[in-house]
């Protein structure tokens, strides 16, 4: 079976065993159950400047003026400090919450 999206979760599945779906698939699969499905715990919502020592993990809603790192952010999107599924460091990712999703507020 070739290999299939799920629109609302954007999950990749549908690989044939031997087929080589490790790599960037899995880790997309990873980084959106971790940053987007599992659970969203906004440290503070509509935020413009990044913190200039975050954490893993944190995340800010985005304000309507976005600046530095959050430059072409979309306002009421989630800006989260992670390693993107491609690899590589920490940086802050723009993540758009999806219809039905659940964030709580951290305070």
């Amino acid at each position: 079976m070739p290999e299939q999206q799920d629109t609302r979760s954007k999950l990749r599945f549908g690989w044939d065993s031997g087929d080589d779906g490790w790599g960037s698939d899995v880790n997309t699969n990873f980084q959106v159950l971790a940053y987007e499905g599992t659970h969203i715990l906004v440290k503070q919502e509509s935020v413009n400047t990044p913190p200039l020592t975050p954490t893993e993990a944190d995340c800010y809603t985005v304000g309507g003026s976005p600046t530095g790192a959050w430059s072409g952010f979309a306002e009421f999107s989630l800006a989260v400090y992670g390693h993107p599924a491609s690899g590589g460091g920490l940086r802050w990712l723009n993540i758009s919450p999806k219809k039905g999703f659940l964030a709580w507020d951290e305070q």
